[in-house]
C-alpha cells in the first residue's frame, strides 16, 4: 500500500525556539503506541513522500516556513529531542530542499 500524505500544517508559529515544545507534542501524538518514525524537512512533500513508499505508511506535514534556516533548526531540535527513539540517521540536513516554502514532517509506520 502506498504511503498516505496528510496535512496538519500550522503557519506563522514563529522562531524554532518558541514552537519547539508544541511541535514535539504534535509529533508525539502521531507516534505513540510504538510506531516507528522519523522527522524531516522538504521543499516538496509530494516528491519526498515517494522516497518513503514501502518503508512508512503515513507522512504528516506539520509545519511550513519561508526560512530554510528555521526549517533546519527545528529539524535538528527534533532529532536531538527524540534521539534513538526515532529512525533518523544522523543529524538531518541530508540534501537539497528546493522551496521555499519548506515543510517539516513526520513519517510513521505501525
Amino acid at each position: 500500500m502506498p504511503i498516505r500524505l496528510d496535512w496538519d500544517v500550522r503557519r506563522g508559529w514563529g522562531w524554532p525556539s518558541k514552537v519547539e515544545g508544541s511541535f514535539h507534542r504534535r509529533i508525539g501524538g502521531y507516534t505513540r503506541n510504538g510506531r516507528s518514525f522519523r522527522t524531516g524537512i522538504t521543499g516538496d512533500p509530494q516528491r519526498r513522500k515517494a522516497g518513503y513508499d514501502g518503508i512508512y505508511d503515513r507522512m504528516i506535514v506539520l509545519y511550513e516556513t519561508g526560512s530554510q534556516r528555521n526549517a533546519r533548526d527545528l529539524e535538528r531540535r527534533s532529532i536531538d529531542c527524540y534521539g534513538d527513539a526515532s529512525d533518523a540517521e544522523g543529524r538531518g540536513g541530508g540534501g537539497p530542499l528546493g522551496g521555499p516554502p519548506f515543510y517539516l514532517y513526520v513519517v510513521t509506520n505501525r
